[in-house]
């Protein structure tokens, strides 16, 4: 910016401390359109808090033909990542739309981008209030979500299929005035082909644990409950910081214990989401346990087997672990790995007996749960398995 650039100066109150905004975009109707689109979070009076951030809006050039709504949505970008900074660690965030609801309470809605979450979050808090299309901020005790009502980004066809920030005002929306903790966690699933084959088992059958949904909903869209072994991995997928929130599986296994479960939508229409919600299956019920986390100081130094050639294989360090039904997750680096069958077994052989040689592993294995002809031939696919996701490594390999 040049030295004697005066910029036009909003402020933000948003979750985490006001966020100061800086526009040298002197561009006609820039910086009253950002003021529009942010006239519910502007802070008008004297606040004595110190800002959180300041994130400016660079000058372009009157030839320059980028969008408004365009910059307006790489502004969003840029105050999203400052609230994400100052809450790391102490917020369980997650890229979620959250909407309170008069019939369903306070909806999460989970997905990768390209889910439809916008327009999903938009359609439902039309019939409700809105919260955020972007970022739930929940309480890792409570979970009592702050709002970050931040303008709706949508892609635009008429210009060119970019985001862009709309206001709430041009989509129907009101504010929610009461938000609480969430009533359903949702993970989306938009089906874009409405010619596709209906998946097998009409929701809400009795194989889905539901009820049967009204047959004037597309034959498509389904709605079920998602075991913790299928769920956990795809919400830990949408943030990424839950690692960082103390006892970050156990706090998201309560969070879904607490709505019963989270809940699949597969949809064709975003009209048809309410409808849908309506006919949640009955709560899903599922035992746990956790493991808590060892860093590389923690567990016993790399070494090499016993024998000559021969290796012996420890777990490598981790943030937590959750066992439920005969499945393992592990939370290492930031990312999930599930693990079943033989490989959460031996993994739990590892983690509470230290480390071990193929032998030994088949050897404890076996006095478990009895001699299979192929026991070694299982365990060392396995243990191939585990090597090659990172979950444990050799000492004589250097892994």
């Amino acid at each position: 910016m040049s030295a004697d650039a005066t910029p036009v100066v909003l402020r933000l109150d948003v979750p985490g401390g006001p966020v100061r905004v800086e526009v040298f975009d002197t561009r006609p109707g820039v910086a009253d359109r950002l003021r529009d689109l942010w006239a519910h979070l502007l802070i008008t009076q004297d606040d004595p808090r110190p800002d959180l951030a300041t994130v400016e809006v660079p000058a372009r050039g009157e030839e320059d033909r980028t969008a408004t709504g365009a910059v307006a949505y790489t502004l969003s970008g840029d105050v999203t990542r400052e609230i994400l900074s100052a809450l790391l660690g102490r917020r369980v965030l997650l890229h979620s739309g959250v909407v309170r609801h008069p019939r369903l309470g306070t909806v999460l809605l989970i997905g990768p981008s390209g889910a439809g979450k916008s327009t999903a979050t938009s359609r439902l808090a039309r019939e409700g209030r809105y919260v955020s299309d972007e970022l739930a901020i929940l309480d890792p005790d409570t979970f009592e979500i702050e709002a970050y009502a931040k303008p709706v980004s949508r892609v635009v066809r008429e210009e060119g299929w970019e985001k862009h920030d709309l206001a709430l005002a041009d989509l129907d929306l009101r504010l929610a005035d009461e938000i609480g903790a969430p009533s359903q966690v949702v993970l989306l699933s938009r089906r874009r082909d409405r010619n596709a084959p209906p998946r097998p088992g009409r929701p809400g059958s009795a194989a889905l644990g539901g009820r049967p949904l009204p047959e004037d909903l597309p034959e498509e869209d389904t709605v079920r409950r998602v075991p913790l072994v299928q769920a956990l991995p795809r919400i830990i997928e949408q943030s990424s910081s839950a690692w960082r929130v103390p006892d970050p599986l156990g706090t998201l296994c309560r969070l879904l214990q607490s709505v019963g479960g989270a809940l699949e939508v597969v949809y064709s229409e975003s009209e048809h989401l309410s409808r849908l919600l309506e006919q949640a299956p009955a709560p899903l019920v599922e035992e746990v346990e956790l493991v808590d986390g060892q860093s590389a100081e923690d567990l016993p130094p790399l070494a090499a087997g016993p024998a000559e050639g021969e290796r012996l294989l420890h777990i490598c360090p981790f943030t937590q672990a959750l066992f439920v039904e005969d499945a393992l997750l592990v939370l290492a680096r930031g990312k999930v790995s599930t693990v079943t069958g033989l490989g959460a077994a031996l993994w739990s052989l590892l983690q509470e007996s230290g480390p071990a040689t193929e032998d030994q592993l088949d050897a404890r294995l076996v006095a478990q749960i009895g001699a299979h002809p192929r026991s070694r031939e299982f365990v060392d696919s396995a243990v191939a398995d585990l090597l090659a996701a990172g979950l444990v490594r050799s000492g004589l390999t250097g892994r």
